[in-house]
């Protein structure tokens, strides 16, 4: 047990003395409390009676809701009759619940069990109640506008959260986070957009399988794109295709792909990633290139490095640029 939980009172919950009360493992954190458990013979069963009661946490340092219902279960010893703590757990008073628990992982999940929201949302209720009607409720708790956006605003959006989640390789989890939620409402309550006023975020910003599935249409639109981009500079055989490794920033995870650029006919210079994957080997270095297959003219003018000349790269990796504009 933490420092934490060395002070602490306890608040005992009645039972059938003839039952036993038994962790069952449901999940890889979430335990449930049973009462159909009938004791082995084991060496540990036989040092505690069936008594347990729930070890109230009266940490002063606490901040979390959380501990207002949940404590630490105890089990009673055969030998000097003292309650101890089991170590790693904690259980709701309410509805007797109980999760595995390290103080090193915080409290988002109990603050998340149906009993702790259920008080929450009772103390929000009371504390507006109480404050009188001459309190404005802007004052006490944020409310914004719930209201259908047009169509074609909703889906800029939706363009531009999956850009970011593809373009910085995120997880798809990463627009639910309460952190970035509050962020964007400030930045929305600051804009005071004239046409529709601070409005709800909720309006807005969608979610994990909303944005996932958005990427797919995305993906469509860029293949249409893409073509027409690549159809004047591959006719005037003047691009540039070849391989690549870089590391994302977020998740230090090193990616092998093709990097196709070319100078279009307004002079412009334009790179962009065709395709990666995970590359997952420790070497990274010249000899771990593979060079079967390889352009004669490269090889004339010193071997396999990635950094060639854009005509020799284009070379190389003509035949390999056919099959992909073929496939659009």
């Amino acid at each position: 047990m933490s420092s934490e939980d060395s002070s602490s009172s306890v608040i005992e919950y009645q039972s059938d003395p003839s039952d036993s009360i038994n962790l069952t493992t449901v999940s890889s954190s979430i335990i449930t409390l049973s009462s159909n458990y009938i004791p082995n013979s084991t060496s540990s069963n036989k040092e505690f009676t069936i008594e347990r009661i729930i070890v109230k946490n009266t940490n002063n340092n606490l901040s979390s809701i959380c501990w207002n219902l949940f404590g630490f279960p105890a089990k009673k010893s055969k030998t000097n009759h003292q309650f101890q703590p089991i170590p790693g757990f904690v259980s709701c008073e309410s509805c007797l619940q109980t999760y595995s628990f390290q103080s090193a992982f915080g409290t988002r999940v109990l603050n998340a069990h149906s009993c702790i929201q259920k008080l929450s949302n009772d103390k929000t209720s009371s504390w507006i109640a109480g404050t009188g009607i001459q309190t404005k409720l802007e004052t006490m708790i944020k409310c914004y506008k719930h209201i259908q956006l047009p169509g074609k605003e909703i889906n800029s959006v939706k363009d531009l959260v999956s850009k970011w989640l593809c373009q910085d390789m995120r997880a798809f989890s990463i627009v639910e986070d309460t952190g970035l939620r509050n962020l964007l409402q400030k930045f929305i309550v600051l804009g005071k957009c004239a046409a529709y006023g601070a409005i709800d975020v909720k309006s807005v910003m969608r979610g994990a399988d909303v944005s996932s599935k958005h990427i797919y249409k995305l993906v469509d639109d860029y293949r249409i794109k893409l073509k027409d981009i690549l159809k004047e500079p591959y006719e005037s055989k003047c691009i540039c295709a070849c391989p690549d490794t870089w590391s994302d920033p977020h998740k230090q995870i090193s990616y092998m792909g093709i990097s196709i650029s070319f100078v279009d006919e307004n002079f412009k210079y334009i790179i962009f990633d065709l395709w990666c994957e995970p590359y997952l080997q420790d070497d990274h270095t010249d000899p771990s290139i593979q060079t079967s297959g390889c352009n004669k003219d490269i090889q004339g003018l010193g071997g396999v490095a990635l950094q060639q000349s854009t005509v020799i790269r284009w070379l190389s990796m003509i035949d390999l640029l056919q099959s992909i504009v073929r496939s659009y």
